[in-house]
């Protein structure tokens, strides 16, 4: 499914939405882009509260964001206030994780909450209701596959962490549902790869790595963050894919950071990987005494 699909999938089997909320065509009023007009015969009784929502995708050069999802909430004053149902959109997406089709996974970080007031709505069904709402706006947030050719610390790392939290989804790496909101959720990016120095066989690469823990409270993440240092700190090295050690050094936590966007967990990883294929090596010039 797509991701629009899967939003309007999720807020449907919200009970606050089961419970509250205007049906149209025997469905919650949740709509992407736009909602049909009033005088469509597929409405209840009544069309509002509702829904609507837009996705608009945009590029970052630091991947720190992959667009902005805006909902507006419209309610009919004398029945219901956007106050009730604003709370709940928000904790209802908080640490939520979505997987549409595709490799990427999905976040969204409350940004605004902005409110309005039509003086009148439905007139076309001579319904003089005064409706309010409510703008709330999210910064999406993908977390694409970021794993390369083996031997990958992306994927070391990935594979560890499904080890060490077996519970866990190990976004990238863990099959899930599309809807994922069960917690810890763990992702893993490299920012950067450095030569740390050159032998005759092998190159030695410093890559830094960070980790994402994603939980439902601080106390959580203040917690997973904690065990996976301590873990880190006692296994010391990982094997990677193909058998070769990483070595890892200059592990930092910061309980402080942006667990969504930044990641908590941060160390080096010191590998090798060799610098010749496998085969004989004429050696010129030498003489046997």
């Amino acid at each position: 499914m797509r991701l629009d699909e899967l939003i309007c999938s999720y807020f449907s089997q919200q009970d606050f939405v089961k419970e509250s909320f205007a049906t149209y065509a025997k469905a919650p009023a949740i709509f992407y882009q736009s909602a049909p007009d009033d005088k469509q015969p597929f409405w209840d009784d009544r069309q509002y509260p509702r829904a609507v929502f837009v996705i608009d995708t945009q590029a970052n050069a630091e991947r720190k964001t992959a667009g902005i999802m805006q909902i507006d909430l419209y309610c009919d004053l004398e029945h219901e206030e956007p106050e009730m149902f604003e709370s709940k959109i928000r904790e209802c997406l908080k640490d939520l994780i979505m997987q549409p089709d595709g490799d990427s996974c999905f976040a969204f970080a409350w940004s605004s909450t902005e409110m309005f007031e039509l003086e009148y709505g439905g007139k076309d069904r001579d319904v003089s209701a005064k409706i309010v709402g409510a703008t709330l706006r999210f910064d999406v947030l993908e977390y694409s596959n970021t794993a390369t050719m083996i031997p990958d610390p992306v994927i070391t790392v990935r594979n560890w962490l499904k080890n060490l939290v077996p519970d866990g989804f190990v976004i990238g790496a863990s099959k899930a549902d599309q809807i994922y909101n069960e917690q810890p959720a763990l992702y893993v990016k490299t920012s950067s790869y450095d030569t740390d120095h050159l032998t005759f066989c092998l190159a030695w690469i410093r890559s830094k790595v960070s980790i994402h823990v994603i939980a439902p409270s601080a106390e959580a993440r203040t917690w997973w963050c904690r065990n996976i240092y301590t873990a880190l700190m006692c296994e010391g090295n990982l094997v990677m894919e193909d058998g070769c050690t990483m070595v890892i050094q200059s592990t930092t936590v910061d309980n402080a950071a942006d667990y969504l966007t930044t990641g908590q967990i941060s160390f080096e990883g010191l590998y090798a990987i060799p610098r010749y294929s496998e085969g004989n090596q004429p050696l010129n010039h030498v003489t046997m005494r």
